[in-house]
C-alpha cells in the first residue's frame, strides 16, 4: 500500500498556506477553506455541548426504563428480558424477542451508576440521578461516533479538517445529536457500526507500517482492529440483529482487498477482517453467555425476530419520505451529491477511494433491505440511526466536491481567501455554511428536544405531527402536575373521543409505574388542588387531543419550523411537546355476565391499575397497596347489585369508595357482598369502581412471594335478588 503523504503535490501552483490545502494523498480534493473549519469547530463544539447539556436535562424516554427492568433480569436470571417474558428462570415457549436486544450498553450504564455512587452491585434503579447518568453514557457513546466519524473522513479525504467537517455535518443533522442524549438502543448501534467503518477504512488505507514486518505490523493492525472489535461488542452486543450489517461491511472490505493493485498487508489483514469478530464474539459470550453460546440460533433467530417485530409490514416508501421529513434539506442534497461522488469514485477502482464502498454499505445496505421487505418501521428512523453517521460522511464528501470544483473554476488560486473573483467560491461557501449552521440553530431553539426537528414538507403529513412520541418533555411538565389525583400518559382515546385512564403501558399510574416517564421524577410534581375521586390528570405526547372530556391545564411547547403559524393555514401544529389536561372518569360499558381476568380472560379494558398478569396464571395479581375494575353498567341504577369475586387471599374490597363486606366463599369458591344502592350512585353516570386492597393494609413492597399475593380471577355485579 502507498503511503499517506499529505505535502502538496508536484507540479502546478503550490496552494498557499492560508487556504489549509494539504491534498489527500490522491483524494482529488485539497483540504477545507480555513473558514470552514473555524465553522465546523463552532458547531461540532455547539452539538457536542448540546448534547451534554441535554442528556442531563431530558427526561427518561420510553424505551428506557423497559431495559431498567431488563438489566434487572438479567442480574437476576442472566436473560436480558423482562420479568413477563421469563417462565421460571428461562424465557417463556411465547416469548420471540428473545435475541433482540443484549446487555452491553446496560453494563456499561450499570458501571457508570455504580462509580456515581447510585447503584450497588446486582441494584438497578430508576431514579432521576441515574436517568441523568445512562444519559451521559449515551452521550460518551455518540460522541465515539462523531470521532469515528472523523477519522473516516481523515482517513477518506487526507485531512483532519475535513475530519472536523464530517464530525460537525453529524453534530448538525438533529436526529443525531437530539438521540444522543438519551437514546439507549439506537445510538450505541450506530456507533458501533461506525467503528467497524472506521476500522476497515484504516486497516486499508493504513501507512506502510502496515506492511512493515515484526511488531511495526503488528502495532499497525492493531489500532483498527480494536476498533472493529470494540464496533462489533457494541452493536451486536445492544441489538443483536445488527449483525447483517456489519457482516456486509466486512464483505464490502474483502472486495476492497481483491480490488487493490497493492494488497496492504497480505495474509494479516484478511485475518484482522476475520480475527475481529471472532475476539468481538468471544467477549459477547462471557458476557451474555445465555445467547451468544448458541451462534447459528443467535444468528437466525436475532435477525428474524427483528424483522417480523409487531407482525406487520411497512410501505416500501417509508424510509426515502422520511429523510426528506427528518434530515435538513440542503444537508440531504448533500447527501445525495456525496453519494453520486462515492460511487464514481468506487467504479474507478483508485485503491485510495475504494473505502467509500464500506461507507455506502453502512448508510444504505439495511435501509435498502428495509424498503424492498417493507419492514415494519416506525417513530421516524431512529431504528435506521446508524445510517446517519454515513451519511454525514458522505455528505462531506460533497462538500469537498463542491469546494473544490468551486476554487477551480475561479480565475485565479486562493480565491477563497483573497484576490481574483471571489463570487462562485463565495456562494458555494455560505451555502455550505448555512447548510450545516441552520440546522444547529434550529437544534438550539428546540433544545432539548432535537429529535423533533422536521423539515417543511413534514408538514403536509399529519401523522409527521407525533412531535414527543418518546416524552422526555414529561419532565419539563412535571412541575405544572399537581400533586395529588392519578396520572396517565399518552391516554388512549376510545370511540366517543375521549380519553381514557389508561395508556399504550397498559392500565398503571405514570407517577408510580417505573415504566411511566413521570416516575422518575414524581417528586418535583406541584401543589395539590383536592382532584376529584372521578377526575385524573392526563398528560399526551406532543399535539395529540387532549380528548373531550379532559380541560387543558398547562402546554409546554418549542418553536417548530413555522414559528407556530402552520395551523393558521390548515398545517398540522408542530410546536406542542406535551400538554396536561384534567379529564373526568371515562369508562367501557359491561352490561351483564362474568368478567374473566388474567390468561385466557376477555376483562382487561375493565382493569384501571395495580394489576399484573401472566402469561401462565390465571387471574391477575394485586401487585401494590390496592387495585382497580372500572366499568359502566345498568346495575348501577339498580336499589342494590350483589358482587361476587373469585378472588384469593385476604383482601378488602369497596364500590365507588364506599367500603363492602366479603362474605365466606361459597361452594364455587366466590366470595359475595351486597352493594347498597348509595354506594352505586356515587360515581354518577352508571360509573362503577371497584377497588380491591390487602386486608392487612401493606402495600406489596414486604417480599411477599407472588404465590401467596392476592389475585383476582373473575368478577360479577347483578342486581340483587329482592331487586330482580
Amino acid at each position: 500500500m502507498t503511503q499517506l503523504d499529505e505535502r502538496p503535490r508536484s507540479g502546478g501552483a503550490a496552494a498557499p498556506a492560508a487556504s489549509a490545502r494539504d491534498h489527500a494523498d490522491g483524494s482529488g480534493v485539497p483540504g477545507p477553506p480555513r473558514v470552514l473549519v473555524v465553522v465546523a469547530g463552532v458547531v461540532a463544539a455547539t452539538t457536542s455541548v448540546l448534547a451534554v447539556l441535554g442528556a442531563w436535562r431530558t427526561g427518561m424516554s420510553w424505551d428506557e426504563a423497559y431495559h431498567v427492568e431488563r438489566m434487572r433480569s438479567y442480574l437476576a436470571t442472566g436473560w436480558y428480558l423482562l420479568e413477563g417474558d421469563m417462565d421460571g428462570d428461562r424465557p417463556g415457549a411465547w416469548e420471540d424477542q428473545s435475541y433482540v436486544y443484549g446487555p452491553v450498553t446496560a453494563w456499561l450504564m450499570h458501571l457508570a451508576a455504580r462509580l456515581a455512587g447510585l447503584e450497588g452491585a446486582g441494584e438497578v434503579v430508576a431514579t432521576e440521578q441515574a436517568y441523568a447518568v445512562r444519559h451521559l453514557v449515551v452521550v460518551a457513546l455518540g460522541l465515539v461516533g462523531s470521532a469515528a466519524v472523523a477519522l473516516t473522513a481523515r482517513r477518506l479525504l487526507g485531512s483532519w479538517g475535513w475530519g472536523l467537517v464530517a464530525a460537525a455535518v453529524l453534530g448538525a443533522i438533529p436526529m443525531w445529536t437530539g438521540h444522543t442524549m438519551f437514546n439507549v438502543k439506537d445510538v450505541p448501534v450506530a456507533t458501533g457500526c461506525t467503528l467497524v467503518t472506521a476500522g476497515l477504512v484504516v486497516l486499508l488505507t493504513g501507512p506502510a507500517a502496515a506492511r512493515a514486518g515484526g511488531p511495526a505490523r503488528m502495532l499497525a493492525l492493531a489500532g483498527p482492529g480494536l476498533l472493529v472489535v470494540a464496533g462489533w461488542v457494541l452493536a451486536l452486543g445492544t441489538r443483536p440483529g445488527i449483525w447483517p450489517a456489519l457482516v456486509a461491511s466486512h464483505g464490502a472490505a474483502v472486495l476492497v482487498l481483491a480490488l487493490r493493485r497493492v494488497r496492504p498487508s497480505g495474509p494479516a489483514s484478511a485475518a484482522a477482517l476475520v480475527g475481529a469478530p471472532v475476539v468481538a464474539w468471544g467477549v459477547l459470550l462471557a458476557v451474555y453467555p445465555a445467547v451468544f453460546s448458541t451462534p447459528v440460533t443467535t444468528l437466525w433467530e436475532s435477525a428474524t425476530s427483528s424483522s417480523r417485530f409487531d407482525g406487520r409490514s411497512g410501505e416500501w416508501f417509508y424510509v426515502p419520505a422520511l429523510l426528506v421529513g427528518e434530515t435538513p434539506l440542503l444537508l440531504l442534497a448533500l447527501v445525495a451529491l456525496g453519494t453520486v461522488v462515492g460511487v464514481r469514485r468506487v467504479l474507478a477502482r483508485r485503491p485510495e477511494d475504494l473505502g467509500w464502498l464500506l461507507v455506502g454499505v453502512q448508510a444504505f445496505t439495511l435501509p435498502l433491505l428495509a424498503m424492498v421487505r417493507e419492514s415494519n418501521l416506525y417513530n421516524g428512523l431512529r431504528q435506521l440511526l446508524f445510517m446517519v453517521p454515513a451519511m454525514a460522511l458522505l455528505a462531506t464528501l460533497g462538500i469537498a466536491v463542491l469546494v473544490a470544483a468551486a476554487a477551480r473554476r475561479a480565475p485565479r488560486t486562493g480565491a477563497f481567501v483573497g484576490g481574483g473573483s471571489r463570487v462562485l467560491p463565495t456562494v458555494v461557501l455560505a451555502a455550505v455554511t448555512v447548510a450545516v449552521v441552520a440546522p444547529t440553530v434550529a437544534q438550539l431553539r428546540l433544545f432539548p428536544y432535537g429529535y423533533a426537528f422536521a423539515t417543511w414538507p413534514s408538514y403536509a403529513v399529519d401523522e409527521a405531527a407525533d412531535t414527543d412520541y418518546w416524552r422526555t418533555a414529561v419532565r419539563e411538565l412535571a412541575p405544572q402536575v399537581p400533586a395529588d389525583g392519578w396520572v396517565t400518559c399518552s391516554p388512549a382515546v376510545d370511540e366517543q373521543g375521549r380519553a381514557l385512564r389508561r395508556s399504550l403501558d397498559g392500565d398503571e399510574n405514570c407517577a408510580e409505574y417505573v415504566v411511566g416517564p413521570l416516575s422518575a421524577y414524581a417528586g418535583e410534581r406541584g401543589t395539590e388542588v383536592g382532584i376529584g375521586a372521578t377526575e385524573f390528570w392526563s398528560i399526551t405526547a406532543g399535539p395529540r387531543p387532549r380528548g373531550n372530556n379532559c380541560e387543558q391545564v398547562a402546554v409546554l411547547s418549542r418553536p417548530g419550523a413555522a414559528f407556530g403559524l402552520g395551523a393558521l393555514v390548515g398545517m398540522p401544529e408542530r410546536d406542542v411537546m406535551a400538554r396536561l389536561a384534567r379529564c373526568d372518569l371515562a369508562l367501557p360499558v359491561h352490561d351483564r355476565g362474568v368478567m374473566v381476568f388474567g390468561h385466557g380472560g376477555d376483562a382487561g379494558t375493565y382493569e384501571l391499575g395495580g394489576w399484573s398478569a401472566h402469561t401462565t396464571r390465571e387471574g391477575v395479581r394485586l401487585d401494590g397497596a390496592q387495585a382497580q375494575v372500572g366499568f359502566v353498567s345498568p346495575v348501577a341504577a339498580a336499589p342494590s347489585a350483589e358482587l361476587r369475586l373469585d378472588v384469593t387471599g385476604d383482601v378488602a374490597v369497596a364500590v365507588n369508595g364506599v367500603a363492602v363486606a366479603l362474605g365466606a366463599p361459597d361452594a364455587d369458591g366466590l366470595r359475595s357482598a351486597t352493594v347498597p344502592g348509595a354506594a352505586l350512585a356515587a360515581y354518577g353516570d352508571d360509573r362503577v369502581v371497584v377497588t380491591v386492597s390487602r386486608a392487612d393494609g401493606t402495600d406489596g413492597t414486604d417480599g411477599t412471594a407472588d404465590p401467596a399475593r392476592p389475585r383476582l380471577l373473575s368478577l360479577e355485579l347483578d342486581p340483587s335478588e329482592e331487586d330482580r
